[in-house]
Formats: C-alpha cells, structure tokens, sequence
C-alpha cells in the first residue's frame, strides 16, 4: 500500500511461484504474430505481458485468462507519469524465470489533485 504520494515512490511485486513462463509467451506473441522469427531475448519476451490480450491462462477464470490486466497497470501508471519494469530474479529453470515487478510512481502534483488511489483498485 502507498499512502504517500507527496514524494516520488515505488512498489516492488516479487513473484515468489515458479515465475514468468517465458515459452509459453514466446509462442503465443509467435502465434499472434506480435514476435517476428529470430532470437527473443528473455527481457524481450517477457515485455510481452503488456500486450493487450495476451494470457498464459489454460482457461478463462474470473481473476485471470481475459488478457487484460498488465497492459491496463502499465497504461494507468504510465498516463501518470510512471514507470513499470520487470527485473529477473537469478536464471531460467526450464522455461520458467522468477521476477520482480517495479512500480515508479510520480508524486501527486496539484494538477492531479483529486486522484486517490482508491479510484484504482488493485484486486488479487
């Protein structure tokens, strides 16, 4: 929780499962054409999760398969003068890499007053 906003701040989400699947990404960013041939990076891969649509999801849940989710974070923190980024937490186990996710939030400037976070709710 970030309760002051009068001053620069940043959240750190560190994943703490088996991480992102990064060849599933890389087949469905393959598979929907948004990843053209060749070798992909595992830091380009993973920028694929704020891709509108795109889900990892086996099956379409109330919480999760909809594809919309970190493309929605990433524009609502960016339109707000943010910045969202993904750090690999040591290397791959299989297709598999654990991460942490960075959120820079910018200070509340009297232009944005009114803005309460609230207005945001962040569901698990």
């Amino acid at each position: 929780m970030v309760k002051d906003l009068t001053r620069d701040s940043s959240v750190r989400i560190r994943d703490d499962g088996a991480g992102l699947d990064l060849g599933r990404i890389e087949a469905l960013a393959r598979k929907r054409g948004i990843l053209e041939k060749g070798t992909a990076t595992d830091d380009d891969i993973a920028a694929f999760i704020f891709h509108s649509g795109l889900s990892t999801a086996e099956k379409v849940t109330d919480i999760s398969g909809r594809g919309v989710g970190m493309d929605a974070v990433k524009a609502l923190v960016e339109a707000h003068g943010g910045k969202v980024a993904i750090t690999f937490l040591g290397s791959r186990k299989g297709n598999h890499r654990c991460f942490e996710l960075t959120i820079q939030l910018r200070k509340i400037s009297s232009a944005s007053e009114g803005v309460k976070l609230s207005d945001y709710p962040i569901t698990a």
